[in-house]
């Protein structure tokens, strides 16, 4: 069962809301951080306990704002999870969510060096194909490079910088 929007309640805690969050880029007007309890898994995002259960307080804010129920995602027009102001929030799908995160540069790639675990560079994946081409075998050549021959195989297989 769908939960309507929490009004009596949203209204209360924006007249609370504080405008210290800054201009930011491309909004003129200052966000308002939200003055409630946050989600503990949620980075940074309120929540608002009401009759209906526990809710993300931005998308409870803008169900009240639209008066109509909010079917995907609350999103951001900037960057800042605590914001509950209505005009930085706007109805979203999650295809919407994954694009902002793109452009906003969000993304770590799951392998290679820039998700801070990879171990070989572009350069270390051509010299394992280069020395299992050469009839080197993958344990060698794992051992070579402190890792396993599963691992050669499996970067050489995909081309990945694991």
């Amino acid at each position: 069962m769908r939960r309507g929007p929490y009004p009596a309640e949203v209204l209360r805690l924006t007249a609370r809301v504080s405008a210290s969050g800054g201009v930011r880029s491309g909004v003129s007007e200052p966000c308002w951080e939200w003055p409630g309890p946050f989600h503990t898994k949620l980075w940074r995002y309120g929540i608002l306990n009401g009759p209906g259960g526990r809710r993300v307080a931005t998308r409870a804010v803008l169900e009240a704002h639209t008066g109509k129920a909010v079917e995907g995602f609350a999103l951001h027009c900037r960057d800042n999870p605590p914001c509950v102001r209505p005009d930085h929030l706007r109805d979203g799908t999650p295809m919407d969510n994954v694009r902002d995160r793109d452009v906003r540069q969000r993304f770590v790639p799951l392998f290679g060096l820039s998700n801070g675990r990879g171990r070989f560079s572009a350069a270390d994946v051509e010299e394992l194909a280069r020395r299992v081409s050469s009839g080197e075998t993958k344990a060698a050549v794992g051992r070579a490079f402190t890792t396993s021959g599963q691992a050669v195989g499996y970067c050489l297989k995909r081309r990945l910088r694991v």
